[in-house]
């Protein structure tokens, strides 16, 4: 048996988050960061480094060929003028030496090139640009060095070998160079669109953010109540060049269930020639301050410029997943794809669940919580101009609970004590590795997890005062089906936990779902709890398991009931 403390979700809303937003409002806090930061200049400069030092090897390497004994056996005395005429070596020097001279001088001006591009990487403030100049004095400079190799026959043991960019390489063409920004644009990473809108887009996207007056800036689309369709305003066509050959445009979004005629939302539209791009962020100024209060405004953005595919396990969704691997070399957050089924669509219901959460997370900064934080909810489309082919995402991006921690072991609880992911009679098919296979409440039980992670009591009651506080809002705010997601970190001791997937409401298709899965257990005569309940059924249910699934060894403060029977426990001493 061993003893664990709790540690909650690492994002939180600092102290006094209310003095946060005041602080916000009277003084100069850029929303979007127009230098390019350090880590983008130090990323170019190795890019140019490792480009034009692999220039330098090539010249090295042909110097050394140049002076070797071997020279003379094609230049020698043996071998006329008309030889070497006949070898197809009609622009070579007459000897070695002019050719080593220029070697030396390709050399000295890569050198001053190498210098003028990193000079520039420092100062310029649009780095895109800046790689669109050197993908192209690259290119020139390879032509060169290949030609320079085919046509001096004593160059060919030499290796042609540059170290390039990816985005030099942009296979399928899928990277995008967009001016006016430092985030290049991947068609295969969602999350580079929306670090691209919310980073260098434009400086009308920042002057929205900080302008009271809405209507004075842009106009306003109104989505169909029904459909979510938007409907654009006369000037769609009205793109502002970002230059060489991009553009944009912005506008407000409303919808019905907002009840914003001014609109909350924005969509920032831009295109080159060959794909269209457009991200709609919703509740712009409020998720914006929610990341300031959580500390992570300058983090989101830089991890979410670089994402990777994730195979999220334990989850009963199909939506795809990806976890940002951005400048900040970590997965500190996930972006999840909304699903849209039957009934049951998550887009619209975080329409409605979303202001309530931000009131909930102001209030959060004295009061513990185990909510993993939503921080951003977008849509994300893409169309290619020569095709039409178009795909829509619409996501939500969240903190990752497990982001740089060893965890031996995950489980998703939610109060259902027979749910089981690893058979029960697993033994008689011999042994199963379940370190990556997110388990449910009855593997925790049924392992002795329950027996043998301990809690102190401390840790105890700020657990359950957390799934008070939570489980309250949610039944209020109608939500239910969500869990208690728990990494067990042997290293440390901790039990790493956080409320997940609290953006269901119990709604037509939740209740139906609950009548079919009651009627059906009573037909088969199973005894098994439905997971699908109402919220304030669910909230009790959650509560009680919790306080039955994390035991606690007693310390000194903690109180033991005495029997209230007048008999009197044995002394220890």
């Amino acid at each position: 048996m061993d003893l664990f403390e709790i540690r909650l979700p690492k994002i939180n809303v600092y102290q006094d988050a209310a003095s946060v937003q005041r602080k916000a409002g009277t003084h100069h806090v850029s929303y979007f960061e127009f230098e390019p930061d350090e880590d983008q200049i130090n990323a170019i400069r190795q890019d140019i480094r490792e480009f034009y030092q692999s220039l330098f090897v090539y010249l090295a390497a042909a110097l050394q060929n140049v002076n070797s004994e071997s020279v003379p056996s094609i230049w020698g005395s043996t071998e006329t003028s008309d030889c070497i005429l006949k070898k197809g070596l009609t622009n070579q020097p007459s000897s070695k030496e002019r050719l080593s001279e220029l070697l030396n001088d390709m050399t000295c001006m890569f050198a001053d090139e190498q210098c003028h591009f990193l000079d520039a990487a420092v100062h310029s403030t649009d780095m895109n640009v800046l790689k669109r100049l050197l993908c192209k004095r690259m290119q020139e400079r390879i032509l060169s060095m290949d030609t320079l190799h085919k046509e001096y026959p004593i160059l060919s043991t030499c290796c042609l070998s540059w170290k390039l960019p990816d985005y030099y390489i942009n296979k399928h063409h899928l990277l995008h160079l967009v001016p006016s920004s430092s985030t290049i644009v991947r068609e295969n990473e969602p999350s580079s669109i929306i670090a691209f809108t919310l980073r260098y887009s434009s400086k009308p996207f920042v002057e929205y953010m900080r302008t009271a007056d809405l209507a004075n800036y842009f106009p306003v689309i109104n989505e169909l109540e029904d459909h979510m369709q938007l409907k654009f305003s006369s000037d769609k066509d009205a793109w502002t060049s970002l230059g060489q050959d991009c553009k944009y445009r912005i506008s407000r979004v409303s919808n019905s269930h907002t009840l914003d005629s001014k609109g909350k939302h924005i969509n920032y539209e831009f295109a080159d020639l060959r794909t269209s791009f457009s991200c709609t962020v919703y509740f712009a100024q409020e998720f914006n301050d929610v990341r300031k209060m959580c500390g992570v405004s300058e983090q989101y953005i830089k991890s979410l410029e670089r994402s990777a595919p994730w195979n999220a396990s334990g989850g009963k969704s199909a939506a795809s997943f990806f976890k940002t691997t951005g400048s900040m070399k970590n997965d500190r957050f996930i972006m999840k794809e909304l699903s849209s089924r039957w009934m049951s669509n998550e887009k619209d219901m975080l329409f409605k669940f979303i202001p309530k959460y931000f009131e909930y997370l102001v209030k959060s900064d004295r009061q513990p919580t185990l909510l993993t934080k939503i921080l951003g909810f977008y849509t994300i489309t893409k169309k290619n101009l020569s095709t039409g082919q178009t795909s829509v995402l619409d996501v939500i991006v969240m903190e990752h609970l497990f982001a740089n921690v060893n965890i031996s072991r995950k489980f998703d609880l939610k109060g259902v004590p027979d749910r089981h992911v690893v058979p029960q009679n697993v033994k008689r098919y011999g042994p199963v590795d379940t370190h990556d296979q997110v388990m449910w409440d009855g593997d925790w039980n049924s392992g002795q997890y329950r027996s043998l992670l301990r809690l102190f009591a401390h840790s105890k009651r700020i657990l359950m005062e957390s799934v008070y506080n939570d489980t309250d809002f949610l039944c209020q705010a109608q939500v239910m089906d969500y869990s208690l997601l728990v990494g067990v970190k042997n290293d440390t001791k901790e039990l790493v936990v956080g409320i997940v997937d609290f953006i269901a409401s119990f709604n037509w298709s939740k209740m139906l779902e609950m009548q079919g899965k009651t009627t059906l257990q009573s037909t088969l005569g199973s005894r098994k709890a439905v997971t699908v309940i109402p919220p304030d059924q669910y909230r009790d249910r959650f509560r009680e398991a919790m306080e039955h699934n994390f035991l606690i060894v007693p310390d000194k403060w903690t109180d033991i009931a005495l029997p209230d029977n007048g008999l009197v426990l044995p002394s220890v001493l």
